[in-house]
């Protein structure tokens, strides 16, 4: 940049409050505890040198490590770091204990980093418990505290802001008619009632309207998104049918209640596969995969889909 032009920061913002949201102490092979970032963007666990000498001089290091030549890790901009070993160690966090094989990096910064294969665990030891789900449930009137903040973080969602969080907030109308094309995905927005409780930025999800006077021939498609304060919300419709549907104005299309929280479904490769043999004059019957599958569907509340 030219010396003659002079940089000017509008509009910076300082978090200090979150400084620390990403750290804890983690106690490791439970002798020795050392300030560990919380990184979902780490497929793995990692240790810098320092923290190495800082376990071996404590005694705290069992066995040899494991080589590490054929790692690598990719980091942002696609800089690549290959690891120094590998070692087995038995971590505690927030009181859940896990054995987990940690990458010695050279030139890392902070003293341990937590991957996702660590912080996944510890969100499925968490929801087991019933005091998170008694926390995640309930509404925030204050300013949260710095682990507060974490679990929400870890549930991908943002609390609902009040005293108490309703069960449903209402049903979203289209504020002009929509023709939708046939058999096709579309993004619509639709608006929800005035009346109804608002709390900007909360977690909300997105579901098919229970209403008697809903559209035929449409899917509504689940969404999770956050609450505009003007109370307009993105709905994804599918027309099903072979020619266009136009659906009226104020036609109710979906409701919208709070998100307590968001898990990904561990699905297997391959378990959705199934081979059907036929030979001649013999009838195919549906297979237990069918059965299993739709099963499974009605579990998870999508029993309005067929496989």
């Amino acid at each position: 940049m030219p010396e003659e032009y002079q940089v000017v920061v509008q509009g910076s913002a300082e978090v200090p409050a979150f400084s620390e949201l990403f750290y804890t102490q983690v106690k490791v092979n439970d002798r020795v505890e050392l300030k560990g970032m919380m990184d979902s963007g780490s497929m793995t666990c990692t240790l810098n040198e320092e923290a190495e000498c800082k376990l071996t001089e404590s005694g705290a290091l069992v066995g040899e490590p494991q080589a590490a030549e054929r790692i690598v890790l990719v980091g942002c901009g696609g800089k690549q770091t290959v690891p120094k070993c590998v070692y087995d160690l038995t971590l505690t966090i927030y009181g859940v204990t896990c054995l987990v094989p940690v990458l010695v990096v050279p030139g890392q910064c902070d003293e341990l980093i937590i991957g996702s294969n660590v912080l996944k665990h510890l969100m499925r030891e968490m929801k087991c418990n019933d005091d998170y789900w008694k926390f995640v449930s309930v509404g925030c009137k204050q300013p949260l505290l710095d682990h507060e903040h974490f679990l929400d973080m870890m549930s991908c969602t943002t609390r609902w802001r009040g005293d108490k969080v309703p069960e449903r907030i209402g049903t979203v109308k289209l504020p002009r008619a929509v023709t939708l094309l046939p058999r096709q995905e579309h993004i619509v927005w639709g608006r929800l009632p005035c009346n109804v409780p608002v709390s900007l930025g909360s977690t909300v999800i997105v579901e098919p309207c229970t209403s008697k006077t809903r559209p035929r021939d449409i899917l509504i498609g689940r969404v999770i998104t956050p609450m505009w304060g003007d109370r307009w919300v993105p709905m994804k419709m599918t027309n099903l049918s072979s020619k266009s549907i136009t659906l009226r104005r104020n036609s109710k299309v979906a409701d919208v209640s709070p998100c307590l929280a968001v898990e990904d479904l561990d699905i297997q490769q391959g378990s959705c596969k199934m081979e059907a043999r036929k030979s001649v004059g013999q009838e195919v019957r549906p297979t237990a995969v069918d059965a299993n599958l739709n099963d499974k569907l009605s579990s998870l509340g999508l029993s309005d889909l067929y496989y």
